[in-house]
């Protein structure tokens, strides 16, 4: 028997070339992309999180980050963004997180695959990062709305805490001209208000952004059981102005990928 099985991992539709490799006779997991240009293989730590929703970046990556200084912000223990990015051609990559374990397996990943121009550091967003710059930021940050949650999921009461506090002190982090991409679930109000709240895309040209795009948009089907499913009726309360899409019987909302120009 082969020792090892390989698997196609689509957790959207619009995510290709991802694989898991399983060890059929340990837990050994890992996630492989491979292409007609970048491959790589990273193993996933016992009992850790595999990518989903930060794997949608795969898709602008390659076209805008060459010859760029990338911060990944919030990069989990695979790091995917950013190693993506220094794959794209990436002239140097930072990768920030605030859960030292997250940083630990990183660094074990980084000296594994013998990846150079890539540095990790434990932050709080840009608590650690002094005054350094870069020409693109990323981030898939928390922003499901909790009273309570996991630190990996909480977005706050109203879910926006950490993307409100990214695109503040980015823009004092980005060189002329640079970019923020930030991964944003659309029921948080990004274009459109769902609450009597301003809408994101408002905020970010009163924090000084001089264009805000959305680049990419994908439907997330919120399954039983999932941590969205289990706060719907709470995220009705807080985003009364919201309607839940549907599909086949199945409610979804849209994950958007958006750019803010400095």
């Amino acid at each position: 028997m082969n020792k090892y099985i390989l698997e196609k991992y689509c957790p959207f539709k619009t995510i290709e070339n991802c694989y898991i490799l399983k060890n059929q006779i340990s837990t050994e997991k890992y996630l492989l992309y491979s292409s007609s240009d970048i491959n790589y293989s990273l193993k996933i730590k016992e009992n850790g999180y595999i990518p989903k929703s930060g794997l949608i970046f795969q898709n602008i990556i390659k076209d805008i980050v060459k010859g760029k200084k990338v911060l990944d912000l919030g990069a989990g223990q695979l790091g995917i963004i950013g190693i993506h990015s220094l794959l794209s051609g990436a002239s140097n990559v930072t990768a920030v997180d605030i859960d030292c374990e997250c940083v630990e397996w990183l660094n074990v990943l980084i000296k594994e695959n013998d990846f150079k121009n890539i540095e990790t550091k434990t932050s709080n967003l840009f608590e650690n990062l002094s005054d350094e710059k870069f020409d693109i930021i990323f981030s898939n940050p928390p922003q499901m709305p909790m009273i309570n949650g996991n630190f990996h999921d909480s977005g706050g009461i109203d879910g926006r805490d950490y993307i409100l506090k990214i695109l503040k002190y980015s823009i004092n982090h980005l060189n002329e001209n640079g970019e923020v991409y930030i991964l944003i679930f659309d029921f948080l109000g990004t274009t459109i208000k769902t609450n009597s709240n301003t809408t994101i895309i408002d905020i970010a040209k009163d924090i000084g952004y001089s264009q805000v795009e959305i680049v990419s948009e994908t439907p997330k089907i919120i399954k039983e059981n999932s941590v969205t499913f289990q706060n719907l009726e709470y995220i009705n309360q807080i985003y009364p102005y919201y309607t839940f899409k549907e599909i086949n019987d199945n409610l979804y909302f849209n994950i958007q990928i958006v750019k803010f120009l400095k």
